[in-house]
């Protein structure tokens, strides 16, 4: 089972949480949480229609509901945790500012944890 954690902005911002809140509680929701879950239980292993890789180690988690198509952003954090970048809907193929903005979501995320790794050790 992998661990699924939501990105934090710098500004205290969610933005999957943001997404997961714009969506029909009845119509929409159960089908990205079922999506999420299968993610969380299968990882690296699930694959299309489910999930698909982008570019440079950045995935989209694919949600047909209706005619509508949704995508969470998301990369892998070692071996253990997958962090939802964003959500979005798919009007045709997936924007690059938004790949883009995955690649800088996952820096931030890197980043932090780097900083609070060296906290740790300076005061272990």
């Amino acid at each position: 089972m992998w661990i699924i954690e939501y990105y934090d902005a710098p500004d205290g911002a969610c933005p999957t949480q943001e997404f997961l809140d714009g969506l029909n509680k009845q119509k929409e929701l159960p089908y990205v949480l079922r999506e999420i879950n299968l993610l969380s239980e299968f990882g690296y292993t699930l694959r299309r229609p489910h999930c698909d890789l982008l570019e440079d180690g950045i995935y989209e988690l694919r949600i047909p509901i209706k005619n509508l198509q949704y995508r969470i952003l998301y990369f892998y954090f070692y071996q253990d945790k997958i962090i939802l970048s964003h959500g979005l809907r798919k009007e045709a193929k997936v924007k690059k500012a938004d790949i883009e903005k995955a690649k800088k979501n996952r820096k931030d995320y890197f980043s932090k944890r780097e900083r609070r790794n060296e906290t740790h050790r300076l005061s272990g």
